[in-house]
């Protein structure tokens, strides 16, 4: 979903996506894409406090995500 949200701000700023739309309305569209966005980024830092990085956690073998990948 992120990067679909961040596509339409791009495509709103840039005047693609609904090209005659009037600058009142795009200018809110855009306003609202930076607050899901802005949001998103809240609540994932929220989280990332309580549940800690990935790369952090081990299996019973003590080993990480970022080391299965090897």
């Amino acid at each position: 979903m992120h990067g679909q949200t961040t596509r339409e701000l791009a495509e709103y700023q840039s005047g693609e996506r609904y090209p005659g739309m009037a600058a009142e309305r795009r200018a809110k569209e855009v306003a609202d894409l930076r607050a899901k966005l802005g949001g998103g980024a809240e609540a994932i830092a929220k989280l990332t406090g309580h549940v800690g990085h990935s790369e952090d956690d081990v299996d019973e073998d003590g080993k990480s995500p970022a080391t299965d990948a090897l």
